[in-house]
């Protein structure tokens, strides 16, 4: 049996009205409804299809939205912004093979920051006080990131950070969350 069968299996045997409280989803009797970035996707239990109204969800979306529905929990944003390493449970996981693809950011905005804060406003984001070039997101209910875009200038290049809200930490595990940041990434830099 994969792991997205366990998934599905696991979450059939949960009760709704739990599941709703811990992830703030929806649910009609027969299928979840989560928000991403502008687009409710369905998640149906009987058909064990994931889609919005205009697309099937990526594999890898589907996975970060099974396991978030069967890990999330009823646990406030802390409003404390950290960096993936800081994150509890994370172990040093968000580095190597693992770190996040920022670089593709770059390569879509460099240069050009109103642009990437014009996007994220687009996706649902929304600007932070933080820095100048600084937006967060909420791609799930319950789980608060945001990038940190600091022009180069000079013989300094564009970077970009992520950040998370501390509780993330405790509502996806590592792999889920690394997966989510990518997709989040993927919708940031289309077009």
């Amino acid at each position: 049996m994969s792991n997205l069968a366990i998934h599905w299996t696991s979450l059939k045997k949960e009760k709704p009205c739990q599941v709703c409280q811990r992830s703030l989803a929806r649910y009609d009797g027969r299928a979840y409804h989560l928000e991403f970035l502008n687009e409710v996707f369905r998640i149906d239990l009987e058909e064990e299809n994931i889609r919005s109204s205009r697309r099937e969800a990526p594999f890898e979306l589907s996975v970060v939205f099974l396991v978030y529905l069967l890990h999330a929990q009823e646990r406030p944003f802390t409003n404390r912004w950290v960096s993936a390493n800081e994150l509890p449970h994370s172990g040093g996981f968000f580095r190597g093979i693992h770190s996040f693809p920022l670089q593709r950011i770059i390569e879509k905005y460099s240069g050009n920051p109103e642009e990437f804060i014009k996007r994220a406003k687009e996706c649902g984001g929304e600007t932070l006080r933080l820095y100048p070039y600084a937006v967060s997101f909420q791609p799930l209910p319950r789980i608060r990131l945001g990038f940190v875009y600091w022009p180069g200038g000079g013989e300094f290049p564009d970077q970009v950070n992520a950040i998370f809200d501390q509780s993330c930490g405790f509502q996806l595990p590592p792999d889920a969350l690394w997966a989510l940041v990518r997709q989040v990434i993927t919708v940031m830099t289309r077009g």
